[in-house]
């Protein structure tokens, strides 16, 4: 694969203060976790859970991964009175392979590896919620369509509702 350093992920790094959506982009959508319910194992120095996903491109067209080595993890964001807000991104390299190719109808399955400094350590990530317990959602910022490697940019980010998934139960065990 062909890697081009890049100065800014900023795709992956995007934190948003979104209104909550509707039930239906809530209850599920092409982004899906396998549970309703996950618990944070603590360690000394962190929080881990692994959230395993699949995503099914209902578009009908190509739609495309932007990433770096295979690494293009979802973001969480947390359900705040009514409102998502940004809550933990993963620390990616900066680097740019060829994109990972979801077809009309094709499924790609991942799990995101969450590790969280806790706030007392100078470990990074951390969830930038407290207390961290509650309902969240991944955000996948790095789907788009209209990919074109002889064009500059990543093509066009897809609509938010195809990019949530359902929302799920976070807690400390």
């Amino acid at each position: 694969m062909r890697k081009i350093p890049i100065l800014i992920m900023a795709m992956l790094l995007v934190s948003c203060d979104l209104p909550l959506e509707s039930d239906a982009i809530e209850s599920g959508g092409p982004l899906q976790t396998d549970r309703s319910e996950y618990e944070l194992r603590r360690t000394d120095q962190r929080l881990e859970v692994e959230i395993p996903f699949t995503y099914t491109n209902v578009t009908g067209e190509t739609v495309f991964v932007v990433h770096c080595d295979g690494i293009a993890p979802p973001s969480l964001e947390k359900r705040v009175d009514d409102r998502w807000v940004h809550a933990w991104s993963a620390v990616v390299p900066q680097c740019l392979s060829e994109p990972i190719e979801i077809g009309p109808g094709a499924t790609y399955a991942d799990t995101l590896v969450v590790y969280a400094g806790l706030p007392t350590t100078r470990l990074a990530p951390q969830f930038q919620v407290a207390p961290v317990d509650g309902v969240y959602r991944l955000v996948w910022h790095s789907v788009v369509h209209d990919y074109d490697a002889d064009r500059p940019g990543f093509g066009e980010p897809l609509e938010l509702a195809y990019r949530v998934s359902n929302s799920f139960v976070l807690k400390e065990d």
